[in-house]
């Protein structure tokens, strides 16, 4: 007559620890067995839990809020997924949400500031810039249109360049300052600009690369 196998179970996770057969050793030895089997257990979800984090402090390399975001949910739900929320699953809904409202409240403020920075500030120069270049037109050419804006725009052929000599010190001054009628520091400008365009598109690549190779 077989005598079925002694199962012992893991009361905090309700999972199998050892199995063994009636007689495969003494007892004492079987308990040390089991309870060298409960700690590698643990050590298996802890490391575990450091891989995941390493790879989860990866996609915040930026340290900004969008990294820490996805940082936050891709964690929390790996670990939903893995049945290892350990009764925190409370606490780690209300953290993502946290998060979660941080970063919208950050979007919130940039398209804010976005807008009153256009409302109080460049559409008051892009104004003076206008009228003062659509006094320069009319000085300066003998025949001009309106344009969509209201402003005077020389026609073909009406361009006199003689003209320039009769503006007056405040007239020619205000003129020049105009950023478009400068060309190096326009190019330098649009340089910087495109160059920080790249380097967002490459953190972008980089951080969809990062959370698909997960």
């Amino acid at each position: 007559m077989q005598v079925a196998p002694q199962q012992w179970v893991d009361p905090a996770s309700a999972r199998p620890l050892l199995v063994m057969s009636p007689g495969q050793g003494p007892p004492g030895q079987q308990q040390q067995m089991v309870a060298r089997s409960a700690p590698e257990q643990d050590s298996d979800e802890d490391s575990d839990d450091d891989n995941h984090t390493q790879e989860t402090q990866q996609l915040c390399e930026n340290e900004d809020i969008y990294d820490v975001f996805i940082g936050c949910l891709l964690y929390d739900l790996a670990r939903y997924h893995m049945g290892k929320s350990r009764g925190g699953g409370c606490r780690r809904f209300f953290r993502t949400a946290a998060v979660f409202f941080v970063m919208l409240l950050n979007m919130a403020a940039q398209i804010y500031i976005i807008y009153n920075v256009k409302r109080f500030v460049s559409s008051w120069a892009v104004g003076e810039a206008r009228g003062s270049y659509s006094q320069y037109e009319e000085h300066m050419y003998t025949s001009t249109h309106l344009n969509n804006h209201g402003m005077h725009r020389g026609n073909s052929g009406a361009f006199h360049p003689e003209n320039f000599e009769t503006l007056t010190a405040d007239q020619k001054k205000v003129m020049c300052q105009i950023a478009l009628s400068q060309p190096a520091f326009l190019l330098v400008m649009l340089g910087v600009w495109t160059l920080g365009n790249f380097g967002e598109v490459k953190l972008t690549f980089q951080q969809a690369y990062n959370v698909l190779s997960l």
